[in-house]
């Protein structure tokens, strides 16, 4: 089975470190992908989708939008594919889920984790305000990044810390999340410090 993938150089080495069951094949662009393939993933830029897909399950990295935002289909699926997230044991994955995109995920050595079309899926709606609630930590002078990320990584055994995580997933991807939830529920509103530092890289 040929999985085509576009993606970058970090989510490539985490596809090489997968069972080796199947076969998958790096393409430079969205819209290089060919009618071998037996499923297509892309993993950046999912917005500049080819007019005409391969006949094939497409796999997009976005826990931010829904699939209505971009394309309708049966063979569509939505997933979060964020650093900490796409080299997990698991995938969120929105879509008809059947037997072969469970078998499929098998064979990548994942376990599908099925989730409403909504914005921020689960892990990452999580992680997002673990994130904003270290931002109003430091903000209040609680303590400072690194003894932050210290406590939650020993008190919690997380991974990684918030500010760990914020880094290797972008706080404009955490900050574009927060905004599309306030947008119903206040409590998701992004730390004025976040939006602070994300202006100023």
């Amino acid at each position: 089975m040929q999985i085509q993938i576009f993606c970058s150089d970090e989510q490539w080495s985490i596809v090489q470190s997968m069972p080796n069951m199947l076969d998958w094949v790096r393409v430079s662009s969205p819209g290089n992908f060919s009618k071998e393939a037996n499923a297509i993933f892309i993993m950046d830029d999912f917005e500049a989708l080819p007019d005409v897909m391969p006949d094939a399950p497409l796999f997009f990295n976005d826990p931010i939008g829904t699939q209505n935002d971009f394309y309708i289909g049966e063979k569509v699926y939505r997933f979060c594919g964020w650093p900490g997230f796409f080299g997990g044991p698991a995938w969120e994955v929105s879509g008809k889920i059947d037997s072969a995109i469970i078998e499929l995920a098998s064979a990548c050595g994942k376990k599908i984790i099925p989730v409403n079309d909504k914005p921020g899926m689960t892990g990452p709606r999580i992680v997002s305000m673990i994130i904003n609630e270290a931002y109003f930590a430091l903000e209040a002078g609680v303590s400072s990044k690194k003894e932050i990320d210290i406590a939650m990584k020993l008190g919690t055994n997380y991974p990684f810390g918030p500010f760990e995580w914020s880094e290797k997933i972008g706080l404009k991807k955490i900050i574009t999340l927060l905004d599309t939830l306030s947008v119903s529920d206040s409590r998701y509103t992004p730390s004025s410090l976040m939006k602070k530092e994300m202006n100023s890289l």
